[in-house]
């Protein structure tokens, strides 16, 4: 069924994306980077850095639907917004999807040419995207690039399913076929000098979401 392919795929990607920016705060508090700015935002780039670097198709289908997927929350919860949505600790949806994107097209302006303007992303802005691509790009790899070489720092990344009972066991069986969680326990296991043990869950939470609990170091995702 093409139209149930392409709602996985969106599921998928979204999931991606998600996982590495909890992975971007599991970075800054193991390896105490340095935050100069929201703690989420600094998880968004790096999510999207790390992604951008995977130079495949599928990741880059990855990203524009990680940033389809905050437009549309824009789309339903926008006319909803409080006070509590300007000073919270997030950006807004909107805001993170054009982020998203500003990434993309700042790694690569010609590949994403048309992705820029079907955001209608301006071309001053574009080059204003090269320019903050380069500056995101060049503090990431200073913080990670010490820590490629330190083959004996290999830390045990445990991946846990919890039961999800009928209700979700499609969404179950998808995030297992997927080999989403044992991709990223993969690439924890190397280049970033992390040491200790690492969980990462597939959980059932209140709501669909996701976080680091840095008291124990897991990696939830709901």
């Amino acid at each position: 069924n093409r139209k149930l392919d392409t709602a996985t795929r969106f599921v998928i990607s979204n999931t991606l994306f998600t996982i590495y920016h909890e992975v971007g705060h599991l970075l800054v508090d193991k390896q105490q980077w340095p935050v100069l700015g929201r703690d989420e935002d600094i998880a968004d780039n790096f999510a999207s850095y790390i992604l951008l670097t995977q130079r495949r198709r599928s990741i880059e289908r990855a990203l524009k639907d990680a940033a389809l997927g905050w437009r549309l929350e824009d789309e339903f919860y926008g006319s909803k917004r409080t006070a509590s949505d300007y000073y919270d600790e997030h950006s807004l949806d909107l805001q993170r999807a054009y982020q998203i994107v500003c990434m993309m097209v700042g790694k690569d302006r010609r590949s994403f040419n048309v992705t820029a303007r079907e955001w209608g992303i301006d071309r001053r802005r574009q080059a204003g995207c090269a320019d903050q691509y380069k500056q995101i790009s060049g503090s990431i790899e200073k913080l990670i690039s010490p820590n490629r070489d330190k083959a004996a720092l290999r830390p045990e990344v445990k991946i846990i399913y919890e039961r999800a009972g009928a209700k979700y066991a499609i969404a179950y069986k998808t995030l297992r076929d997927s080999r989403l969680l044992e991709s990223v326990a993969a690439d924890l296991r190397t280049g970033y000098g992390l040491n200790g043990t690492i969980k990462i869950v597939a959980s059932l939470c209140r709501e669909p979401n996701a976080f680091y609990d840095n008291e124990t170091s897991q990696i939830i995702i709901c």
